[in-house]
């Protein structure tokens, strides 16, 4: 390749001074004939060269694709080489299958967020690159309409807006957000049925008064989904500690003590304690057990970028289906040649098509 670009080189210099040669026309000719045939030969010497393409696979190794020795002619240019070659291997996919999520659902999951489908597409070597986001719209579309997956989209309150299943849907409908959901068949089954009123929460679950003192329970509902379901039937309170009316105020009696304060609607029952004493102690809450789970998991420290394939397999893609995962990154890029102002403006660019802050600071 060097080669031929150093015969190119050279004959462009003599093109270049070929009026001061007094040269005949027809080694004129001959001169412009060299030089269109060492620019192609050049472009043929590089498509020879550019042959190998590196990748992670889905074991978190790099693999080698080897594209052998092309033409320039069979292709419109290299990149386009390259994704024709990925799409046969299907590690790039313009239309990826309707029943993928399916295959690969996170365990743990009953529903997957469409922002989190989205991004573990472009984040984990288990799926194929979408050539584009409109690509997984449409799969998520198709896969609705045969029933592989349905879809769901919940109000500020948590409670479902629309859900679909075996029903025709457009590409353009589908939303990435943190709002809506794709949910399994076998989700989608069970969700047909008609919503019921499954149990009753009552708050708060203890309160402390004194003799007299009045105090208002309130009682929520959930569905068989344990989604938050409307009261439309008036709630039957009860209560051993004092009166308690239909809207679920309470008036500590003077017996002192702890009193049971009970909410129901036909066979769904909620009971909180009513503490009652002349000069109220502070409730603590009940010790738990030990338990075998942490809530929150945290780490801060600077991983090598030679380990960050490795660092993103290992530890943060058992969590990638996961709501709970945030990942901060504080990035310093400081190479000893520095960083040029288009190289940053890049930078800016490419978290901007990620949705992410593009604040870049830049020190001289």
């Amino acid at each position: 390749m060097r080669e031929e670009a150093k015969l190119l080189l050279a004959w462009e210099d003599i093109e270049e001074e070929k009026s001061d040669l007094n040269l005949e026309d027809e080694d004129v000719g001959q001169i412009k004939r060299n030089a269109e045939t060492a620019r192609r030969n050049l472009r043929e010497a590089v498509w020879r060269a550019y042959r190998k393409v590196l990748l992670l696979d889905k074991k978190g190794q790099i693999r080698t694709i080897d594209l052998g020795p092309g033409l320039s002619t069979d292709s419109g240019s290299l990149p386009g080489r390259i994704i024709e070659q990925l799409e046969k291997d299907g590690e790039v996919s313009k239309s990826p299958a309707a029943t993928l999520l399916a295959r690969n659902w996170p365990p743990a999951k009953n529903e997957w967020s469409t922002k989190d489908v989205r991004d573990a597409f472009y984040a984990s070597p288990l799926f194929p690159r979408p050539r584009t986001q409109d690509c997984l719209k449409e799969m998520i579309a198709r896969g609705v309409e045969m029933g592989a997956i349905g879809y769901v989209v919940r109000g500020p309150d948590g409670a479902e807006v629309q859900r679909l299943f075996q029903t025709r849907m457009e590409a353009r409908d589908v939303e990435f957000s943190d709002e809506a959901f794709v949910i399994t068949a076998e989700e989608s089954e069970r969700r047909k049925e008609p919503r019921r009123l499954e149990r009753l929460t009552v708050f708060p679950e203890s309160h402390a008064l004194k003799p007299g003192d009045e105090f208002r329970f309130s009682a929520s509902g959930f569905d068989q989904h344990e989604q938050p379901f409307q009261l439309n039937n008036p709630v039957i309170w009860e209560a051993d500690g004092g009166p308690i009316d239909i809207d679920g105020n309470f008036t500590a009696g003077k017996k002192e003590g702890a009193f049971t304060i009970k909410a129901k609607i036909g066979n769904a029952t909620a009971t909180a304690r009513a503490h009652i004493a002349k000069e109220p102690k502070k409730i603590e809450p009940e010790k738990k057990k030990e338990s075998e789970t942490y809530r929150v998991v945290r780490w801060e420290g600077e991983v090598p970028a030679r380990k960050w394939n490795n660092f993103y397999l290992k530890v943060l893609s058992p969590f990638g289906g996961s709501d709970g995962l945030r990942v901060t990154a504080k990035i310093e890029i400081a190479p000893p040649g520095g960083v040029t102002r288009q190289k940053t403006e890049e930078i800016r660019t490419a978290l901007d098509d990620l949705g992410l802050n593009t604040d870049v600071e830049g020190e001289e």
